[in-house]
């Protein structure tokens, strides 16, 4: 059992609760460690759509200020995380988030394909690349050899291997 305070509030031996009143009985919790809190219900993940919300915003500035829409690609992922985190603690940043992401079906398909449209206008030259994450065809053209070649050994390898037999 909990000793009261010694040279405490002879009120309030057993110290005070947070209105003010006097404690009479020592508190139930007398456990040095502290106390685990609630776990909090977690809502629904708003990263991806922000994200894609801010890709939507760079898209058409990659046409008229290259320099803005990559700026707002690079630090986009980090803000989207940032107002999720934000949103899972705050039920009005939700709410706001909720009302702000409600684009209907079409939102999320136009989100998917943007990236996929950017690196074809890279593809094409219309577009510079390290917008949404583009990269210069020629780099996508080396991979493919890369990968052609990796292929190529290995089916050499299965026909060696069979014909050895």
């Amino acid at each position: 059992m909990t000793e009261p305070i010694v040279n405490a509030d002879p009120e309030a031996p057993y110290g005070r609760f947070k209105n003010g009143k006097p404690r009479k009985h020592p508190p139930k919790n007398t456990s040095s460690a502290p106390r685990r809190s609630r776990a909090k219900t977690k809502g629904p993940s708003y990263t991806e759509a922000v994200h894609g919300m801010f890709q939507m915003v760079a898209l058409p500035l990659t046409f008229v200020n290259p320099a803005d829409a990559w700026t707002i690609n690079q630090h986009a992922g980090n803000i989207a995380v940032a107002l999720n985190d934000l949103a899972q603690e705050r039920p009005e940043v939700a709410a706001m988030l909720d009302r702000m992401l409600k684009a209907g079906p079409y939102g999320a398909l136009v989100a998917a394909c943007v990236p996929m449209i950017c690196q074809l206008l890279t593809n094409h030259k219309l577009l510079p690349p390290g917008i949404l994450g583009t990269v210069p065809k020629e780099q996508i053209e080396e991979q493919l050899r890369q990968e052609a070649a990796q292929m190529q050994q290995m089916f050499a390898e299965m026909v060696e291997q069979n014909t050895g037999e």
